[in-house]
């Protein structure tokens, strides 16, 4: 029987075109952040696939910097770009969190996300840059759309972790933020404690593929969740 190949396969054979020994499998494959239809060079934003408790000033080693003196909004940003580094995705991040200094009066030491976070070009597309998340710095301070925020299922979820892997629905992320993007009342002191005690603190969390309005503060959980308790971190580039 005559064995056929395709044109593809005629011309590497022949030298035109340059054979490759991988295939492309689809979605699920780790790709760490290849080009997808968004424009080249579009920034992306992901969810570590990694969950800490509230001390992400220990987890990330945050530093008390002067002026803002915010151990655990840098440590949440050096544990964003640390998971970008893990996933080959280049580029510099930060983490979408509020806080505010340690020990101070949050309502004249607060660190806003949404003043953290620098505009971009382009928005935010998911790490493979399939889907538009959030058009541009306005736009986080509403929510993303529903079928960017898909809640059908996991499959349709299209925000992804740093190597490109789907999100489990109702995933918790640390934020300490409110809709509107500023701080809000839970932030686990400051993202330096994590104790398991009677009464101990909390933090705001977002859910990942619930509905859109809770991406960031879902305020249906109270005060949010209890700070020993693990939760995921959501990374922007800048």
């Amino acid at each position: 029987m005559m064995r056929t190949y395709s044109p593809f396969l005629l011309l590497c054979f022949l030298g035109v075109v340059a054979c490759s020994s991988t295939l492309d499998v689809g979605d699920d494959q780790n790709d760490g952040g290849a080009q997808g239809p968004g424009p080249a060079g579009a920034k992306r934003m992901f969810v570590t696939s990694t969950a800490y408790t509230g001390n992400l000033a220990a987890h990330g080693h945050g530093e008390t910097v002067s002026p803002e003196n915010d151990p655990g909004a840098n440590g949440a940003d050096k544990l964003c770009q640390a998971a970008a580094t893990a996933g080959r995705l280049g580029g510099t991040w930060k983490a979408w969190i509020s806080s505010h200094s340690p020990d101070q009066d949050p309502a004249t030491t607060a660190h806003h996300a949404l003043d953290r976070i620098a505009d971009v070009a382009g928005g935010w597309y998911n790490v493979d840059r399939t889907k538009l998340l959030f058009t541009n710095k306005a736009n986080l301070v509403t929510m993303p759309s529903q079928e960017a925020w898909s809640t059908a299922d996991e499959l349709t979820i299209a925000l992804k972790d740093e190597s490109g892997r789907r999100l489990e629905r109702g995933t918790l992320v640390w934020t300490g933020t409110t809709t509107g993007g500023r701080l809000a009342s839970a932030d686990c002191l400051s993202w330096t404690d994590d104790q398991d005690r009677n009464g101990g603190s909390k933090g705001t969390v977002g859910v990942v593929g619930k509905e859109p309005s809770t991406w960031t503060d879902d305020s249906g959980r109270g005060l949010g969740a209890e700070c020993e308790h693990a939760a995921h971190l959501y990374c922007l580039e800048q």
